[in-house]
């Protein structure tokens, strides 16, 4: 997998504009087929409004996420002060586009019975996309950020997820 990132930051203003595109590919050795743990899941930690694997392939039948070959993910953001509060208080806003998808399974086949299970897959390359908006704040036990999502473009399978509450070490 690849990760590649910019980031531009207007210090008078304190406005930074990040960019972030993400992708990866994954083939087993000799033609051996992908297990499902090796597999990406994509979703809102990757592309906000959707659930956790909330995007790509999926079983038909019981909804179950089955993880893809093949992903790309692109973020477009822009983080700023909110202007009502005092900046001490560590509180920021931001605005996001978030696009990508996963895609390209392989089919789970049963070593016992040595056939293909009957597994109707819903697997598309299609784009997924979404838009929103998030309040940050640099805690003292650390950042916090909560993520407001709208989906623009989804498989009719997808799982959406309009908030997302998370922290990390940085923002």
């Amino acid at each position: 997998a690849g990760l590649v990132g910019s980031e531009m930051c207007i210090r008078d203003r304190g406005i930074i504009g990040l960019l972030k595109i993400q992708g990866g590919h994954i083939q087993g050795m000799g033609g051996d087929d992908i297990r499902l743990l090796d597999a990406f899941y994509r979703g809102g930690e990757t592309i906000r409004g959707f659930d956790s694997s909330g995007i790509g392939p999926r079983d038909a039948v019981t909804g179950d996420a089955l993880g893809g070959k093949i992903y790309i993910a692109g973020t477009a953001e822009v983080q700023f002060p909110i202007p009502v509060l005092p900046p001490e208080l560590g509180f920021s806003g931001a605005v996001f586009a978030d696009a990508g998808t996963v895609y390209d399974t392989d089919i789970f086949v049963d070593a016992d019975l040595d056939t293909v299970n009957d597994i109707i897959i819903n697997d598309n390359s299609s784009l997924r996309s979404s838009v929103g908006g998030s309040i940050m704040w640099n805690s003292p036990l650390g950042p916090l950020r909560a993520d407001f999502a709208y989906v623009l473009s989804k498989e009719n399978y997808d799982e959406e997820q309009f908030f997302r509450f998370g922290g990390g070490t940085r923002f």
